[in-house]
């Protein structure tokens, strides 16, 4: 019954917080990580390492804090070591901390895996299939993003498995082996996203404030500009430049912000050399973003001050999930939810679960390129099935921006008219006017972008139905388009 696996799983955090590590319980190979990653950080030869070394030193190692609780059990150990220390830390007191700090996680994450056995355990048989183990990995932001990855998660279940076990979908493990799989995967996956982390840094030559700047998601912006760079020479044209942007969730709000935004592409482009390369469209990325905060200043300044009613300064983490709300940035889908979330513990870096303006204006744009990215996928898979590529949807892009002049994002029907003359498609008013009514799906009385992409396709259709093949629809004069957004 449902009482008796909740007795079950309490149990087995009982038993598990009962447990207890020593320098003596590591492994060789874990003694020589820690051993290897204490010389990277102790630059200076000193033989000590401070607290902000610490904590970078730990992430290399797989135990960076994912919860606000663990972010509190962090900061506790290392108040009590520095007590211990004054401050600077031998090898030997680093291996103890390392050792705190992975019975700290893996009790808190304990926790976690009980309650999402309990979620995912339908049948009630104390087990989990392959796929539910793996389901919960996306569920705790875990799932593998490359093929890197993929082969750790698996050869992690391949050892939960036991010695000798041949892995295939229908293999079923208990609990005590989905603990073993989730902790191999989460430090495993820590540690080889930090790897990677360094390896970028160092190949591309970033500089400390880009790279802090992008600490927390610069894997994931070389994978989508790697996947925008066609040509495979580390450089973007300015067209592949928009596609990466609008990837990232980067979009203008205004017609101001559009031309500030093209004019910092502009100047990152290095014509001498190809295109835009990495770094420099990481240093634009983070032009765009301080001028996108700069405007929205005074707006989130008087929200946030109504918002903050003891005058403290800082909003407590349940006024700053209203006040996300009051924007219309209230989740949707789980994954919204769980991707909130983890914005709301990047941005609470102490774990003390207060935000100052500064930080809530990070974690508002955040949240914002969060929402985009969603929406912008949504696009894309719509695209791959209209037939349309990246480059033609950011041509159509750029010119539903020019007729959009209040950027709202949505255009009325005579907007939409004005669009498709300029575009030069010939489609009668009769016509244009039923495909409209069959791709506003929501009634709305206006068009977004998903759904002009639609209506582009369905003319599409419709001219070659009754005209035969010719040339394609859709190719756009600029300057017409220029003209009808004016």
């Amino acid at each position: 019954t449902l009482k008796q696996r909740m007795r079950q799983l309490r149990r087995l955090r009982s038993q598990q917080s009962c447990m207890t590590l020593d320098g003596g319980g590591l492994s060789g190979e874990q003694k020589e990580q820690i051993l290897m990653t204490f010389q990277r950080y102790d630059e200076d030869g000193s033989g000590t390492l401070d607290a902000a070394e610490l904590r970078e030193a730990l992430a290399d190692l797989g135990y960076f804090p994912r919860s606000r609780e663990e972010k509190r059990q962090l900061a506790q150990i290392l108040l009590r070591r520095d007590t211990q220390t004054e401050g600077e830390l031998t090898v030997a007191e680093f291996q103890g901390v390392v050792v705190d700090v992975m019975r700290t996680c893996r009790q808190a994450l304990l926790i976690e895996l009980g309650e999402q056995f309990q979620i995912h355990d339908e049948d009630g048989s104390g087990k989990l299939s392959k796929n539910e183990a793996y389901g919960i990995l996306e569920d705790m932001d875990l799932a593998p993003r490359t093929t890197d990855e993929r082969q750790l998660v698996d050869a992690a279940f391949a050892l939960a498995l036991g010695p000798g076990a041949e892995p295939s979908d229908d293999d079923e493990i208990d609990f005590a082996a989905y603990e073993a799989f989730t902790i191999s995967v989460r430090e495993g996956i820590g540690r080889h996203r930090r790897d990677r982390l360094h390896k970028i840094t160092e190949d591309h030559e970033l500089d400390r404030r880009i790279a802090q700047a992008f600490c927390h998601d610069l894997c994931e912006m070389k994978d989508r500009f790697d996947a925008v760079d066609s040509r495979g020479k580390g450089r973007l044209t300015p067209t592949e430049m928009s596609i990466f942007l609008s990837d990232c969730g980067i979009r203008s709000t205004s017609a101001d912000q559009n031309e500030k935004a093209k004019m910092i592409v502009s100047a990152a482009n290095d014509d001498s050399h190809g295109g835009i390369a990495f770094v420099d469209s990481l240093s634009a990325i983070l032009c765009i973003r301080k001028n996108a905060r700069d405007n929205m200043r005074s707006f989130l300044r008087e929200l946030f001050d109504r918002t903050d009613v003891d005058r403290s300064g800082c909003l407590s983490l349940q006024e700053c999930s209203q006040m996300l709300g009051r924007l219309g940035c209230n989740p949707h889908t789980r994954a919204q939810q769980r991707h909130i979330a983890y914005l709301l513990d990047i941005a609470d870096e102490d774990g003390s679960e207060e935000y100052d303006f500064e930080e809530f204006s990070v974690l508002f744009q955040h949240v914002l390129e969060m929402t985009e990215r969603l929406s912008r996928r949504g696009e894309c898979e719509m695209a791959e099935r209209l037939d349309l590529t990246k480059q033609q949807v950011e041509e159509y892009r750029e010119a539903f921006r020019v007729v959009d002049e209040e950027f709202t994002g949505s255009l009325k029907i005579a907007d939409v008219r004005r669009l498709v003359d300029a575009l030069r498609v010939p489609v009668s008013g009769d016509v244009l006017h039923e495909i409209v009514e069959e791709v506003d799906s929501d009634g709305s009385g206006v068009i977004e972008f998903s759904e002009f992409l639609q209506l582009m396709s369905l003319v599409e259709q419709r001219r070659r139905a009754s005209k035969g093949l010719g040339e394609s629809a859709g190719h756009i004069d600029r300057s017409s388009v220029v003209a009808a957004g004016g």
